[in-house]
C-alpha cells in the first residue's frame, strides 16, 4: 500500500462523480420525469467538451444515459456518495497512526482545494472556448468564411475580417497542417506549414529512442499489462482506444473521458497530483502515471507495456515478456 498515493487522493467529488450520481438518482424513481432530466443536463451539458470537440451533451444524451441506469441499485447509489467520506476516513486514520503534523494535514487540505479549484477552472475553460466556438461560428457565417477556416486566425487576423479584410487562404491551409508557437524572451514566434514541422523537430526532439523505463508521478495506483494507444488529441483517442487499451497522451481533458472509461491505465507526458488525468483515474480507479514528459515520444501504437502505476512507472516489454 502505497502511503503517499492514500494520503493525497483528494477528499472532494468531481463532476464525473457528481453527474454519474445525478443520472443514477433519477433512474432510482418510478417514474422519469422530463424535468429531471433537463435539470441534469442544465449542470452537466458541458462535460465533454475540450479544445477539438464542440459539441455538447443534449437532453436526449442523459435521458438515454437515465435508462442505462435503470438497473441500478440503491446501494451503488449509496457506495458512490460514501466514497469521499471513506477517503476522508482512511485519511484521518493515516494521519493518527503516523502522527502527521498540523503543517501537514493543512498542506492536504490545501491540494483537496487545489483539486476543487482546477476542476472548476476546467468547467470555465470549456464553456468559455465553446462561447467562443459559437461567436465564430456566426461571424464566419456573415463574412462568407467556413467556420473551421475562421478558427485557424490569430486575434490580429480576426480583427481584420470584422474591419472588411480576407483571410489569407493559403495560410490557413498550412497552420492545419502544423501550427509551432515557440515562446522567446521578448517576442512570441508563431511558425506553420514545414518551417513549424522542423522548428518542433529541433526544440522538442528528445533522444530517447531506446529508453525500455519511463518514470513520471504516481497519480493513481495499481498495475496493468497491455498495448498501448499513442494519441494526439481527445478525436483521436475516442478513435483509436479500445477496452483493454493503454491511453497514451500529452495531457487530458473533459472529452477523453470516453477515452479513458474503457483504458485500462493512462500515461501523460504532463501533469501533476491534481491534474485531470490524475483526478478521473482515481474516479476510475484505473492505473494512471502522470508527468513522465515524454512517453508521447518513447512510445508507438501497439507496444507492449507494463505499468505501475503504485510506483510511477513504465515499462516497455518484449512480446515474450
Amino acid at each position: 500500500m502505497n502511503l503517499y498515493q492514500e494520503i493525497t487522493t483528494p477528499q472532494y467529488r468531481s463532476y464525473i462523480n457528481l453527474e454519474k450520481e445525478a443520472i443514477m438518482t433519477v433512474a432510482q424513481k418510478k417514474k422519469t420525469d422530463l424535468l429531471d432530466v433537463q435539470n441534469i443536463h442544465k449542470k452537466f451539458w458541458w462535460t465533454k467538451l475540450g479544445w477539438e470537440n464542440m459539441t455538447p451533451h443534449t437532453i436526449a444524451y442523459f435521458s438515454n444515459q437515465v435508462k442505462k441506469n435503470k438497473n441500478s441499485t440503491k446501494k451503488e447509489l449509496l457506495a458512490l456518495q460514501e466514497k469521499t467520506k471513506e477517503i476522508k476516513q482512511r485519511r484521518d486514520t493515516l494521519c493518527r497512526d503516523y502522527f502527521l503534523s498540523d503543517k501537514i494535514k493543512h498542506t492536504l487540505w490545501i491540494m483537496d482545494k487545489f483539486c476543487h479549484y482546477l476542476d472548476l477552472r476546467k468547467e470555465m475553460q470549456v464553456k468559455t472556448v465553446y462561447a467562443a466556438h459559437l461567436l465564430g461560428k456566426e461571424v464566419s457565417k456573415r463574412y462568407k468564411m467556413n467556420t473551421d477556416d475562421f478558427e485557424w486566425l490569430w486575434y490580429d487576423e480576426i480583427k481584420q475580417i470584422l474591419r472588411g479584410g480576407t483571410a489569407n487562404k493559403k495560410e490557413i491551409e498550412k497552420r492545419k497542417k502544423a501550427t509551432f508557437v515557440l515562446l522567446q524572451k521578448n517576442s512570441i514566434k508563431t511558425l506553420s506549414g514545414r518551417e513549424a514541422q522542423t522548428a518542433a523537430q529541433q526544440e522538442l526532439d528528445v533522444e530517447c529512442s531506446h529508453e525500455l523505463l519511463l518514470t513520471g508521478i504516481a497519480a493513481s495506483k495499481g498495475q496493468a499489462r497491455a498495448r498501448v494507444k499513442v494519441c494526439c488529441g481527445a478525436k483521436d483517442a475516442l478513435k483509436k482506444v479500445k477496452k483493454g487499451d493503454i491511453l497514451v497522451c500529452g495531457m487530458t481533458l473533459p472529452d477523453y473521458v470516453p477515452a479513458m472509461e474503457k483504458a485500462a491505465a493512462i500515461i501523460t507526458d504532463e501533469g501533476g497530483l491534481t491534474c485531470h488525468a490524475a483526478i478521473i483515474s482515481r474516479e476510475l480507479e484505473i492505473p494512471c502515471v502522470v508527468g513522465t514528459k515524454k512517453a508521447t515520444y518513447v512510445l508507438s501504437d501497439g507496444d507492449l507495456v507494463k505499468v505501475n502505476a503504485t510506483k510511477g512507472e513504465v515499462k516497455i516489454l518484449k512480446e515474450y515478456q
